[in-house]
């Protein structure tokens, strides 16, 4: 947010579904200036608690051996990033960059999805970086050295198994 011409989206997933908290596909949230916040952060915040809490309170029970849904969170917020792309005028440049913030592990079952996103974002130019809560993440790690991004690891933080991607 320190250029109007950024743009931010917020992905989450967990062991269910993934869903966009912003920007809101559904009805606009009326936004007003709060102790002298700016209207766009204002809007930010209240949209993703909104559709963060939302998202939390229609997960079903969690299943033995469900996975999260991380790899193709990744995949929409790559084809967001493309639609981007798509209506930038001619010549002009946009510098995309995917944080994912994970707290839980990743398996290998999703391995062909997580090498599909991280090489297509290394082919669009996509930076893809990882700052894992509590797990070791061995292919994470890897889509981040393919798409020359950076990991950072906050062990010592105890969360619920939930995953948050922006850019």
């Amino acid at each position: 947010m320190q250029k109007a011409q950024n743009k931010l989206a917020v992905v989450a997933c967990h062991h269910h579904t993934s869903k966009f908290l912003f920007p809101s596909t559904e009805s606009q949230l009326e936004i007003r200036q709060f102790d002298g916040q700016y209207e766009k952060f204002s809007l930010v915040e209240k949209s993703i608690k909104t559709n963060l809490t939302e998202l939390i309170q229609s997960a079903p029970k969690l299943v033995n051996g469900a996975e999260s849904m991380l790899a193709g969170s990744l995949a929409m917020i790559l084809c967001y990033i493309l639609r981007v792309k798509k209506m930038q005028p001619p010549g002009s440049n946009l510098n995309s960059r995917v944080l994912v913030v994970t707290g839980s592990a990743d398996t290998a079952r999703q391995y062909m999805t997580y090498m599909n996103v991280f090489f297509t974002a290394q082919k669009e130019k996509v930076v893809i970086d990882i700052c894992a809560l509590d797990d070791t993440l061995v292919l994470l790690q890897q889509g981040c050295d393919i798409t020359g991004g950076q990991v950072s690891s906050c062990t010592n933080l105890s969360l619920q198994k939930t995953h948050f991607i922006s850019f």
